[in-house]
């Protein structure tokens, strides 16, 4: 009987979500086990910085474009970073009206699905976002974002 030493994707999530926690960020990791940590490799033309397209958008799914595209003024207008080493932004709106940045980490559920969290410095809270993926390209960047503040 053939046996496979792959871990299910289940645990691979639990491991992410632990390493994204405050505790997790102080634990250390082996060798061995950080090659198990690695859940999913997202689309390579996620990285860098993304701006909304406001007049894109369409019901639930945020069109976004690279930040060097000039799309003219707006009153606000959503954006998102993802670096390659695990580093996220994204611009929120204060109920006031002034805009700050959110600093945080991302990781890759599977190719299609991020999750990504924040400190957010308006409210003092860290909230999580699950970011699925519809459309990834060069110049456009089609997702569903789905917040818990």
């Amino acid at each position: 009987m053939k046996t496979s030493t792959r871990r299910p994707s289940a645990s691979r999530a639990l491991c992410a979500l632990l390493l994204l926690s405050p505790a997790g960020c102080s634990a250390e990791v082996s060798e061995e086990a950080s090659s198990l940590l690695v859940i999913a490799e997202p689309p390579e033309t996620i990285y860098g910085g993304w701006h909304e397209d406001n007049a894109s958008r369409t019901g639930d799914r945020a069109v976004f474009v690279p930040a060097r595209i000039d799309l003219g003024p707006a009153r606000y207008r959503r954006t998102l970073h993802f670096g390659r080493d695990g580093s996220f932004t994204t611009l929120r709106l204060h109920p006031a009206d002034a805009h700050y940045m959110c600093l945080g980490t991302f990781v890759a559920l599977t190719e299609r699905t991020l999750r990504a969290e924040c400190d957010d410095p308006a409210t003092g809270t860290t909230p999580v976002f699950t970011i699925q993926i519809l459309e990834a390209t060069e110049d456009r960047l089609v997702v569903r974002i789905a917040t818990q503040e």
